[in-house]
């Protein structure tokens, strides 16, 4: 009779042992598993933007320099106002025009006008104004080339008045030319 006894008590032991020292064990090695399929998960994804990158990166090398070139010239990494300034001159005689004034406000850098909660744009504007003279075939001449030029430039307002002469007007130009961050 007290092997009987002797028996249940060991079995209830080793079950009270089970649960208080191994089943926390066994727990621990389940949030493990999960774990690591979580960083199996984190590393395949890795792996996957580094092949992507891989593939743009080969993309961008097959670019060739004068296009390159190209791009730099239509959205610019530098505000490079002189140079838009002798593009804009350029143009104007290019189609008979006088440049009587221009005017380029470079912003200061920050987060001015910027909402809570909208991300900032990775490019700067610049609002430019001018005021040129010309007859009015030379102007139609001129927008057109400023339309087909690489350097983006947004038209925001246009004034005319009658200038000196017959065939000459006097055009007041607002416009934007964007640079990046």
């Amino acid at each position: 009779m007290f092997k009987p006894i002797i028996s249940i008590i060991f079995l209830i032991t080793a079950i009270v042992i089970f649960f208080v020292w191994f089943q926390p064990v066994f727990n621990e090695i389940k949030d493990l598993g999960a774990q690591k399929a979580s960083f199996d998960e984190a590393l395949f994804t890795s792996r996957q933007i580094q092949e992507t990158r891989k593939g743009l990166l080969d993309q961008y090398n097959t670019i060739s320099q004068e296009n390159l070139d190209r791009l730099n010239k239509i959205f610019p990494s530098q505000p490079g106002s002189i140079k838009y300034i002798i593009e804009i001159d350029n143009i104007l005689r290019k189609n008979g025009m006088v440049l009587k004034s221009i005017n380029i406000q470079e912003k200061a850098g920050g987060s001015q006008g910027v909402a809570f909660g909208v991300e900032k744009q990775p490019f700067e504007i610049f609002p430019i104004s001018m005021k040129v003279t010309g007859s009015y075939k030379s102007f139609y001449s001129f927008l057109k080339d400023l339309a087909n030029n690489l350097r983006l430039t947004d038209i925001n307002t246009l004034e005319f008045s009658p200038g000196g002469t017959s065939d000459q007007y006097d055009f007041s130009i607002s416009a934007s030319i964007y640079w990046q961050k």
